[in-house]
């Protein structure tokens, strides 16, 4: 596989939210959804975070704390495709957005349209174990610097079928605009959190790979990189 430009990545910060028993009617656990949302302001203007996963705790003293809850600083969004027919060769996905953070991309591939039922498909990192029921999918960075989505062949990986409906689920970002940021604030419906305190300022949001970077890591990438004979 060839050297894939690192893509605008989002800040993130630690949080620790405190919750009162009585937003869960006391119960011995309490979940917090993938979603929520913090703001924050850097020179007036306004940044919104999520999480992008669950976070479970337990009732401890009448309260549920949270001790390091990730927020990324973004909006999630998606991009659906029809299968074609599975005879085609080379049928990609393009991802067009500049602002995808495609550390955060899911890809999911559903039975049809109207179906609820998915798969998850994992990046690819190496062929070691990879066979034709292998869920994974490659991605590389096409000439108009759009980020293109690929399946196996059946072979190396399995091939979505013929009207499965491919969902690319993204993080759309601002990248580094937003480091350094500190004080949050909930901006998600309720339950709120009685308090928040901040683990670690928001950082390593940074832009899209510019072509001095990529000049310099690929030749090493293809030096280490292992290759299917």
């Amino acid at each position: 596989m060839g050297y894939t430009p690192n893509s605008v990545t989002a800040a993130h910060c630690s949080l620790l939210l405190e919750f009162d028993g009585s937003v869960n009617s006391n119960a011995e656990s309490f979940t917090i959804e993938s979603g929520k949302k913090v703001t924050t302001q850097i020179d007036g203007k306004t940044f919104t975070f999520i999480t992008t996963q669950d976070y479970t705790t337990t009732l401890e003293n009448g309260k549920y704390i949270f001790s390091d809850v990730k927020f990324y600083q973004g909006t999630i969004k998606t991009q659906t495709f029809i299968v074609r027919d599975t005879a085609e060769k080379g049928q990609k996905y393009v991802l067009k957005d500049n602002s995808a953070d495609i550390s955060q991309l899911k890809v999911k591939v559903y039975d049809n349209a109207s179906s609820d039922n998915f798969a998850i498909y994992s990046k690819f990192s190496t062929f070691t174990n990879v066979d034709e029921l292998s869920e994974i999918y490659f991605i590389t960075e096409n000439h108009d610097g759009n980020y293109e989505i690929e399946f196996g062949n059946n072979v190396y990986g399995k091939k979505p079928n013929t009207q499965n409906i491919v969902e690319l689920e993204y993080l759309s970002t601002l990248g580094d605009e937003p480091n350094g940021a500190t004080a949050f604030t909930w901006a998600t419906s309720n339950p709120s959190p009685i308090s928040i305190t901040l683990n670690s300022r928001a950082s390593g949001g940074a832009p899209k790979e510019d072509i001095e970077s990529i000049r310099f890591n690929a030749p090493l990438t293809f030096a280490s990189q292992e290759r299917a004979v």
